[in-house]
């Protein structure tokens, strides 16, 4: 019967789940938006990086084709003049051959660093020792121009073919190197690196310059400063410029930012609707699993009440009408000891049915609680001066915070802590402790009892509330279960547990009676 009344409720689809799912879907929405804003700004700005690139590689390529030319425009000045006064050297030399002392002071007078005469026979005249000794430059077929920039001099080789002469004739190159690197490549890169936003640049000689047009390479490691590398190659060299891409960086942490504070909202939004969908459909679940239990609980009772009426009308009765015989068989004269002890056991077998039928039929019985305003903890004082708690060796704690007085029967009160008390003597036969704490809050009064010594398992809690289920040899299995009844019949909470190796009954009462 209970399995086809709980195959009656209604079992809704969970819709925190569906809650879940849809904010979900939603954050996979924005976050394929988030990477499309990615995307975006990574084109839009090397869109602007490539007109920059381009821009950079005209003036460069500028720059380097004017560099060239002055060079050329450069080398060429200098090669006429050395070659007009290697000229006048080989004139003078074939009318009267020099020595090395009147080529130094040729030297000298023309503004020269040096001036060296190799004959056709090998012999070398120099203006400096060194050249006389070993001279560094070889003549060719032809007239060659040298920047020896190690030795800081222009040097021009110049044979002459009629007399078989080679003049060697060189000029001192600092200012012509100073000129030379003002309008270079060289200080248009040091240029470069000054500007706000390059962070380096610099000429880089590879065997495999690409052609074409200037290639941009963003690079925006995690952990690394975002930069842009811009390639541009010049006439089998290639230059390389590193930009600064802290504006870029800044724009992809904004996006981040404000991606994952609306993550974190939606979470936030769709965690706290998910919670509140699924406690009230917990709620709501819990609601009807209990009134499933209270109408299985009313339907046990009801049978338990019409057992109870039929076993005290059938057994009470005989019953006790063998009380009654097996105490007057007992005072009866002659009777051996062991045939009292008979008696005497019988009696208390029959009392022990009896107890169990009187059990059965108060907790059949309806309870209709006579209320009046109880002080729980004084009742809790009177019930264990009572039992003699502290006399039988188990010390009696009691805590109270506000005021414990409740709407309630004094005597089915009375009757709870009398059961909760003994069980706890019960378990503890050897002492130990009874600790019970009564608290006050905004609607009812929560009481706490706990005691050590034998407790039962923690698989055994669920059928502790059953009736007629005991852990106790000689017990009944009514106690507990009809303190629940008297907790329930104030429309109160019952709750049983362990708890720090102790037994723990919770009991909560309301502070004021529900009408209706």
């Amino acid at each position: 019967m209970a399995a086809v009344e709980s195959s009656s409720i209604p079992r809704r689809s969970p819709l925190w789940r569906a809650n879940a799912l849809v904010f979900l879907l939603l954050l996979v929405l924005a976050y394929l938006f988030f990477l499309f804003q990615l995307h975006q700004t990574r084109r839009l700005f090397l869109t602007e990086m490539e007109s920059y690139a381009t821009l950079l590689a005209r003036v460069a390529t500028l720059h380097v084709e004017n560099a060239e030319e002055s060079q050329g425009i450069m080398d060429r000045i200098l090669q006429g003049h050395l070659a007009n006064i290697a000229s006048f050297l080989a004139y003078l030399d074939g009318i009267e051959p020099f020595t090395p002392h009147e080529l130094e002071a040729f030297a000298r007078k023309n503004g020269l660093k040096a001036v060296a005469l190799v004959r056709r026979d090998g012999s070398v005249s120099a203006s400096v020792k060194e050249w006389n000794r070993a001279l560094p430059y070889g003549c060719g077929p032809r007239s060659r121009l040298i920047h020896d920039i190690r030795a800081g001099m222009v040097v021009l080789t110049s044979p002459v073919k009629s007399s078989g002469l080679c003049v060697i004739t060189a000029l001192p190159s600092r200012q012509i190197d100073r000129f030379q690197a003002k309008i270079g490549i060289g200080n248009a890169i040091r240029g470069l690196r000054r500007v706000a936003g390059i962070l380096d640049a610099r000429i880089v000689t590879s065997p495999h310059t690409p052609q074409g047009g200037p290639t941009i390479q963003l690079r925006d490691e995690v952990g690394q400063r975002p930069v842009v590398l811009i390639s541009i190659p010049l006439k089998g060299r290639l230059l390389e410029v590193t930009l600064d891409a802290s504006l870029y960086g800044a724009a992809i942490r904004r996006l981040w930012r404000t991606f994952v504070l609306m993550v974190l909202a939606m979470a936030l939004a769709g965690a706290a609707l998910s919670f509140w969908l699924y406690r009230r459909q917990r709620a709501e679940m819990e609601q009807a699993v209990e009134l499933e239990k209270e109408l299985a609980l009313q339907r046990e009772e009801a049978m338990i009440g019409r057992a109870a009426a039929a076993i005290a009308h059938e057994v009470r009765n005989p019953l006790n009408g063998v009380q009654m015989a097996l105490q007057r068989l007992k005072r009866e004269e002659p009777l051996s000891p062991q045939g009292r002890r008979v008696c005497s056991l019988s009696l208390e077998a029959v009392a022990q049915a009896n107890a169990i039928i009187v059990g059965l039929l108060e907790f059949a019985r309806p309870m209709e609680p006579r209320r009046g305003p109880v002080d729980v903890a004084s009742l809790a004082r009177e019930v264990a001066e009572l039992l003699g708690v502290e006399e039988r060796g188990v010390g009696f704690k009691l805590e109270v915070s506000g005021d414990p007085t409740v709407p309630a029967d004094r005597g089915l009160l009375h009757r709870l802590f009398m059961n909760l008390f003994q069980n706890a003597l019960e378990a503890q036969p050897q002492g130990g402790r009874l600790e019970m704490e009564v608290r006050e809050g905004l609607k009812e009064v929560v009481i706490s009892v706990a005691n050590g010594g034998q407790i039962p398992g923690a698989q055994e809690l669920p059928r502790l509330l059953e009736p007629y289920y005991s852990t106790k040899s000689g017990g009944t299995g009514l106690g507990l279960p009809i303190c629940r009844k008297i907790v329930t019949a104030h429309a109160g909470r019952f709750r049983i547990g362990l708890e720090d190796g102790m037994f723990v009954v919770t009991i909560s009462l309301p502070k004021e009676v529900q009408e209706g």
